[in-house]
């Protein structure tokens, strides 16, 4: 436990006593349930920026998702169990903003570039829901969306034939139009909470206009 929470800083502040009370922000294949609000990532600001792939093969920018909210999980397809979970939960939440969701934008972004290829990804984000778009790129490009937003995440040698896992930051991220994170969602949060929390930023924001 220790040596998995050392790796995890967050945004300072309320990240660091948020992975505190968690007791492990970054897993390997498992996480504790966790109930509860979410933490505010004030202060100081996050700034999502990527250059990265999406399963469609398209290379895309935050200024792909103009004037769009977006909730984004680092995940990866080999990922036994938490990330299947996340995904699963990130699709019943948009299933219960129903139309409410219309200006929400789920992203993964694969924290395992060499495996997760864009057609891998396709199969993968689209078995949970039509509406998530998975990223991925070389492993510069994901090592600068995963410090923009501080996410941790490291390759984990096991057995004897070169395999390994990855460990990683377990949080949902909501990301305002301007690109700030506005709320972390922990692993295992419930999804009623969630929604219901992104309800309420999505009602509190102006109104959205967009097509994308």
């Amino acid at each position: 436990m220790a040596r998995r929470g050392r790796y995890v800083l967050g945004a300072a502040g309320t990240l660091v006593l948020m992975s505190i009370a968690l007791g492990l922000a970054a897993v390997r294949g498992s996480s504790p349930e966790v109930t509860g609000a979410p933490a505010s990532a004030d202060p100081p600001s996050l700034i999502l920026d990527f250059t990265l792939v999406s399963h469609r093969g398209e290379t895309l920018t935050p200024d792909a998702f103009e004037g769009r909210w977006l909730l984004l999980f680092f995940g990866f397809t080999h990922c036994p169990d938490v990330c299947p979970a996340s995904l699963a939960t990130l699709a019943q939440v948009l299933e219960r903003l129903g139309d409410q969701a219309e200006p929400l934008q789920p992203l993964m972004i694969s924290v395992d570039p060499k495996r997760d290829t864009p057609d891998i990804l396709s199969r993968y984000v689209t078995h949970f829901h039509h509406d998530i778009v998975g990223l991925t790129g070389t492993p510069a490009q994901v090592d600068a969306a995963a410090a923009s937003l501080r996410a941790y995440y490291r390759q984990v040698p096991y057995g004897s034939q070169g395999d390994y896992t990855v460990d990683h930051s377990a949080f949902f991220y909501l990301i305002d139009p301007q690109r700030e994170v506005a709320e972390l969602y922990p692993h295992g949060m419930g999804v009623e909470a969630i929604a219901d929390d992104i309800r309420a930023h999505l009602d509190a924001a102006p109104s959205w206009g967009g097509d994308t």
